[in-house]
Parts: structure tokens; C-alpha cells; sequence
């Protein structure tokens, strides 16, 4: 019996030949998410990385300028619908040099990798903000830029305690089409939309949706979602509301006000009851299309 076995080197040795090329790890797009905190915390949103053709360069000090440029995130929330504000300077500072728009990173010698740090000051956050910063490599001394990876926006947001993934089981019941059931269980998101307010996601889709059953085949209802509102101090879903109302198709959400639906703190849980209304439709006032009677469980954060 023979056995043979090969290590290849992770770390080729250097040599003179190519360029070094300068890049941002994280490019193009890096989230950020915190829970609610009022001190001051340090944050890192991105490394840069030289990558060194020769042990002359790996030695040799590099200066990697990064500047600033805010119209990246207009156009991002231009093309996805989102609302990310500019990381205004007050909130946060940084031992990184900076003039203007211009950041000054200095990777010493031996130095392939550093992190872009910012101290976040939580006491000047507003929750119902969320925030972004969009740098580009401008000015990297002479180097090579690695193709794609020479620009980053990172999107920070602070979560409230609802924020995270869950898991739904339950049942619904359509008057219009009676084919559409229950998609159960439904892994979704809460995502916090303000202080004590979260709208629940649907990653499948990568939207505000409901997830649906038509016949045999999974979809959602179009234009339609829930935002929730609880009473802080309570719990109490004190009101909902769809994020896509004034629809077209007329399509909103109604809490169901018999009884009172709380978000347990301890396990994470929550029982709700809630109508789909579709006033468009040939069905009596108040129009109620579907009615939705749903167990919502914590598995952890998104």
C-alpha cells in the first residue's frame, strides 16, 4: 500500500514579476448591523489589502488615499428603492487623516492589510435613520487597483430588539381565490424600520412581501407587506400598517382588534391575527380578503 500526499504553498514566494495591486475586501456592498447602544463604539466598515509582487513592495510603506463620494449612495437608493442617509460627521470620528473628502491610509512597512475604523457615538444615533459611507480608492501611490474591488459602500443601521430572523408557522384564508394557502413555515425577517417598529421581510423574494402558496407553487401577494409598530415598554402590536400602501391595486392591512397580540421579550415569540383588505374586489365592506392567523419565533439574528 502506497500513499502519497501534496502541500501546496498558500504563500508563493515573491518575486518582481506582475504589479501590486491595492483593493477593498469588502467591496462593493458591506452591512453593518448593531443593537441599540448609547456609548461610544469602535467600529470597522472595510479593510484595504495590498496584495505585493516583490518582498520589496510587502516592506516598502504605501499610502492609499480614499475619497469620499456621496452621489454613489443617491444612486443606490435611486436603483433600490431605499432611503440610506450620508454618515454625517457628527456622529462618529476618526484617527484615520482626513481633508475634505480625502482619507490618508498609511499601511507601514510590512503592513498588507488595514482596518478602515471609525469610534460610532450611539448617544447621537437616531434609530429611524439609517446611515451609509461610500468610499473609492483614488490614489494608491502608483499601484494597481484590483478590477471590481476599488469601491465599497457600507450601510450602517442600528436594530431595535425585535430585529432578526424568524420563523413563521399558521394558516391563511383567501375569499377571492381559495387556492392560495399558507406558505408555512416561512423563514422571513424583521427588519427595524424605527425605534419600536420593524417590517417583515421575505430574503426568498429579497423584498416587503408576504409569502403565499398558489395551488402547489410558492409566491407572495404583490404589493403588499406589514410593517408592525409595538409599544415599547409593553410589547403590544399596537398597530399595523403595509409599507405599500396607497396601493394600486388597493391592497392594504388591518390588525385584527379583538384581542391583543404581544411580542413575548423572554422567548421571542408572538402570536397575531390580521386581515389583508382589497377593496377593489367584488366583496363586502370592509373588504377583507384574507385573513391571517399567525405564530411568529425568534431563531436568531439576521
Amino acid at each position: 500500500m502506497l500513499a502519497t500526499s501534496c502541500i501546496k504553498d498558500d504563500y508563493p514566494t515573491l518575486t518582481t514579476q506582475g504589479s501590486t495591486f491595492v483593493k477593498i475586501l469588502e467591496a462593493r456592498e458591506n452591512q453593518i448591523f448593531f443593537s441599540t447602544f448609547t456609548d461610544v463604539k469602535k467600529v470597522d466598515l472595510f479593510s484595504v489589502r495590498k496584495d505585493a509582487n516583490s518582498v520589496a513592495e510587502a516592506d516598502a510603506a504605501t499610502t492609499v488615499k480614499l475619497t469620499r463620494v456621496d452621489a454613489l449612495i443617491d444612486e443606490y437608493n435611486d436603483e433600490n428603492g431605499t432611503s440610506f442617509e450620508y454618515l454625517p460627521d457628527s456622529i462618529y470620528t476618526t484617527g484615520i487623516p482626513r481633508s475634505g473628502d480625502v482619507y490618508d491610509m498609511s499601511l507601514a512597512s510590512g503592513e498588507f492589510a488595514k482596518e478602515f475604523t471609525i469610534q460610532l457615538d450611539g448617544s447621537k444615533w437616531d434609530i429611524a435613520h439609517t446611515y451609509a459611507l461610500a468610499v473609492v480608492l483614488s490614489d494608491i501611490g502608483g499601484k494597481k487597483a484590483t478590477t471590481g474591488l476599488d469601491t465599497v459602500i457600507t450601510f450602517i443601521s442600528v436594530k431595535n430588539k425585535y430585529d432578526g430572523s424568524y420563523t413563521m408557522t399558521g394558516t391563511l384564508t383567501d375569499v377571492v381565490v381559495p387556492t392560495i394557502t399558507a406558505f408555512s413555515p416561512w423563514e422571513c425577517e424583521f427588519h427595524t424600520s424605527g425605534p419600536n417598529s420593524v417590517v417583515v421581510y421575505d430574503p426568498y423574494y429579497g423584498d416587503i412581501y408576504h409569502a403565499i402558496l398558489s395551488g402547489p407553487d410558492r409566491s407572495v401577494y404583490g404589493a403588499f407587506g406589514m410593517e408592525i409598530t409595538f409599544d415599547p415598554v409593553t410589547n403590544e402590536v399596537v398597530s399595523m400598517t403595509s409599507p405599500w400602501a396607497p396601493a394600486a391595486n388597493t391592497r392594504d392591512v388591518l390588525l385584527d382588534n379583538s384581542q391583543t397580540y404581544f411580542w413575548d421579550e423572554a422567548t421571542k415569540t408572538m402570536d397575531i391575527k390580521y386581515y389583508m383588505l382589497q377593496p377593489n374586489q367584488p366583496i363586502p365592506a370592509p373588504y377583507i380578503r384574507t385573513t391571517f392567523i399567525e405564530n411568529y419565533k425568534y431563531t436568531g439574528p439576521r
